[in-house]
């Protein structure tokens, strides 16, 4: 798909700017006979919220590249394994020099395992808002336990001595409910067949072992 985009200038100064396409991917979660979202919801009634940050703050590396794109600063997020978790929402705090203040950069962010690609190399601003003010997403992630998130964050802000850490919020899903299999088979897009049941309640989460 090509999609073409013409800018008008009126301002009679030199602008930058950057074109963002934002939505949702397509991937083939499929489970017979059980609607993927009900099966969520009948998890999330036994969730609690939850604050998935980089693993450590990151010093982003100042200076830039020949083609003028920031230098390049490896993090990654690692969710730990006594939950999964369902990711709605992005925010980012920094400091310049020990101080809080907004930070701009460009981040890229995939999936350590798979390596599907979430951030594809954009500005931070329009994908992660603040503590009062947290950008939401076109769908909530959806992170089984143990995902690592990995990616580069670029310091093209000019600044250096630049501190930040990214943080997705949410909401923890258990790994499993009492007398249920776990959720491992929804998530990891593989197709599951249901054993018949004349009585049963799509509300509920019923998987077979994998």
């Amino acid at each position: 798909m090509e999609l073409v985009v013409e800018f008008f200038d009126f301002s009679g100064v030199t602008n930058h700017v950057e074109v963002i396409a934002h939505g949702r991917k397509f991937v083939g979660y499929t489970v017979a006979g059980m609607d993927r979202r009900g099966l969520i919801n009948a998890f999330g009634r036994n969730t609690w919220p939850y604050w998935l940050t980089t693993d450590t703050p990151i010093t982003l590396t100042a200076g830039l590249e020949p083609d003028g794109t920031g230098v390049p600063t490896a993090f990654s997020m690692t969710l730990e394994r006594q939950l999964n978790a369902e990711l709605a929402k992005a925010m980012r705090f920094g400091t310049v020099a020990g101080v809080a203040t907004p930070v701009f950069y460009h981040i890229e962010m995939l999936e350590g395992q798979s390596g599907n690609l979430i951030l594809d190399t954009v500005p931070v601003h329009s994908v992660a808002g603040s503590g009062n003010f947290p950008f939401p997403f076109p769908e909530p992630y959806l992170a089984l336990r143990g995902t690592l998130l990995t990616g580069n964050m670029y310091n093209d802000s000019g600044l250096a001595d630049l501190t930040t850490d990214f943080v997705l919020h949410g909401r923890a899903l258990p790994l499993s409910m009492p007398g249920q299999r776990t959720l491992e088979p929804l998530l990891d897009g593989r197709s599951v067949d249901l054993p018949p049941a004349s009585n049963r309640d799509l509300s509920i989460p019923r998987m077979v072992s994998m």
